[in-house]
């Protein structure tokens, strides 16, 4: 566990290179996106 943990530390996060706004608002995409495919899977089902 201790180990995997490291290794995530080491990788960049590319968004350590974005300014706070700019994480904001990539963040905000991200989530449209999985909100949208998680609607499309609720109207699929019903």
């Amino acid at each position: 566990m201790a180990k995997k943990l490291k290794i995530m530390e080491n990788e960049k996060n590319p968004l350590d290179d974005l300014k706070n706004d700019e994480i904001t608002e990539t963040r905000r995409e991200i989530w449209r996106a999985k909100l949208k495919k998680v609607e499309n899977l609720e109207m699929s089902t019903a």
